[in-house]
């Protein structure tokens, strides 16, 4: 699904939607959206046995600001403790 709503069928690959956003996909079955990283996908693998190990990655957050008189977005590298 696009930021305008639209949704768009799974059969052929797709970037980004019809006014260039970015896609958002439906939730799956076996996908944990708990876990905030990429072995939230873990259990859709279907592979027994697998034991996460990370490095601290995961979805950084994007803070929005404005800078010298743009509206940007802002990768937050460090987390609020």
């Amino acid at each position: 699904m696009d930021r305008a709503g639209r949704r768009h069928p799974g059969d052929r690959p797709r970037w980004c939607g019809d006014d260039s956003s970015p896609l958002t996909v439906a939730q799956r079955p076996g996908i944990n959206s708990g876990i905030p990283s990429r072995w939230r996908y873990a259990d859709a693998l279907g592979i027994p046995g697998l034991k996460p190990v990370a490095l601290g990655e995961g979805r950084t957050p994007l803070l929005s600001r404005r800078l010298v008189g743009l509206d940007v977005a802002v990768k937050m590298e460090t987390q609020p403790r």
